[in-house]
């Protein structure tokens, strides 16, 4: 029952994929490559076709347009492919008989395969538990379930192959990095500065606090290279958990950020000192049991009857 997008599931299977030699392969942070395209230079990205196909090039492109998103109004009909929750994906591909201009080639280890592996690593498994052999080989196609939200051993065993043999890091589930350390993991090895909080689960802390607010309503998660740069100098977080030192009223501001993919709601922004609302900016539902207990306040670890499983709910809002 995880939040799903028609846009999020539609992604391309790299043609080429047994041509490439395992040396050519990029790894998780190789800058040469596009990972998504939220990184620099990368709205399209290309890969070279084998010799004999009609065209030679395959190129990759992202086509929403989030500019259509009214402050506001997130979940509005201009927005089906910028709520909170859904990341910029390549989602339409064309093929080109020359390599378009600074066309930067396609990465094989995609942040929206690594974001779907933390997805599902958490989460209830239809026919699980998986076992999952350790010398699987990779596939460039999509993974799918059957059904949106559901999650099975083949897809969660295609991940950690695809992760092993493209990313290049080890996909035991007891160790692999969740979506905010990921995030600063992935970051900092670009040289980029990232300054948001992760809790001790690896999520991004619920509520951040800094001198400056970001603004009103993001109606996106932020692009990469925002999040770790332009963004994250002005807003100096600092810790805001109990036992630790917030700043004084007047002094600076806190915020709500949405744990899994880090949105920054500025529209929640209190004086520092206060305690913001982020009833309307957590996404329980992509919390595992765990991080879903530790959000009591928001959250709900609930048994599905239908599903014959647990999954983490948002409370009711408060009369």
């Amino acid at each position: 029952m995880r939040q799903t997008c028609a846009l999020a599931t539609a992604l391309f299977s790299f043609a080429v994929a047994e041509e490439i030699a395992p040396a050519e392969l990029d790894s998780w942070n190789a800058t040469d490559f596009c990972h998504s395209p939220t990184d620099p230079d990368c709205e399209q990205c290309c890969i070279e076709n084998p010799s004999g196909s009609d065209r030679a090039w395959t190129v990759l492109s992202w086509s929403g347009d989030c500019s259509k998103c009214k402050p506001g109004d997130p979940y509005g009909p201009n927005c089906a492919n910028c709520f909170p929750g859904v990341q910029q994906w390549y989602n339409e591909e064309s093929e080109e008989a020359t390599k378009p201009a600074k066309c930067k080639p396609c990465s094989q280890c995609l942040r929206r395969v690594v974001s779907d592996y933390q997805q599902t690593m958490t989460d209830p498994i239809s026919d699980g538990p998986c076992t999952c052999d350790p010398t699987q080989a990779p596939k460039d196609r999509d993974c799918s379930c059957g059904a949106p939200g559901v999650d099975c051993c083949d897809c969660y065993c295609q991940y950690q192959a695809d992760i092993r043999a493209y990313c290049k890091l080890d996909p035991d589930p007891k160790t692999f990095p969740r979506p905010c350390v990921y995030d600063k993991m992935y970051n900092e090895s670009r040289g980029d500065e990232f300054t948001l909080e992760c809790d001790k689960d690896g999520y991004y802390k619920l509520e951040q606090c800094g001198k400056v607010a970001p603004p009103k309503l993001p109606p996106s998660p932020p692009p990469t290279q925002v999040v770790a740069s332009a963004a994250t100098q002005a807003h100096m977080p600092m810790l805001a958990a109990e036992g630790h030192r917030r700043l004084q009223p007047g002094s600076g501001w806190c915020w709500c950020t949405e744990p899994t993919y880090g949105v920054q709601n500025g529209t929640t922004a209190v004086h520092a000192g206060a305690r913001a609302d982020c009833t309307h900016t957590i996404q329980c539902d992509l919390l595992p049991e765990g991080a879903c207990k530790t959000r009591k306040a928001l959250c709900n670890w609930t048994y599905i009857e239908f599903d014959q499983g647990y999954e983490c709910l948002n409370l009711p809002q408060k009369a």
